[in-house]
């Protein structure tokens, strides 16, 4: 992956990190099955712009919930790296949203 990592991929590696969380979070922090983006290239991307615009509530520092009409969304408006970010976890996303029915981005 080029946008996205593994938590193992990032241990040590500080802590601007967003957690995006498959279904409802549980209060956990830096779970396994979780995939992490580092905050600056959230930012450089554009991730964090197309987030706010497109997902109600979005809060880069706190809990946002992503159901699959976000995704739609997110799609529909997404360009350049901001849709390159997407679509590598594109697969991750369809399998939280079919399984739990919303998946959990945890800001920095």
């Amino acid at each position: 992956m080029g946008y996205f990592h593994t938590k193992s991929e990032i241990e040590g590696r500080g802590t601007l990190w967003h957690e995006f969380f498959p279904g409802k979070w549980n209060e956990n922090v830096w779970n396994e099955d979780s995939l992490y983006i580092h905050d600056d290239v959230m930012h450089d991307c554009g991730l964090t712009k197309l987030l706010r615009e497109n997902v109600h509530g979005y809060d880069m520092y706190g809990v946002s919930t992503v159901r699959a009409a976000d995704r739609e969304k997110l799609f529909e408006n997404a360009e350049g790296s901001a849709l390159k970010a997407l679509e590598e976890i594109d697969s991750w996303m369809r399998s939280a949203l079919e399984k739990f029915g919303e998946l959990t981005i945890l800001g920095i």
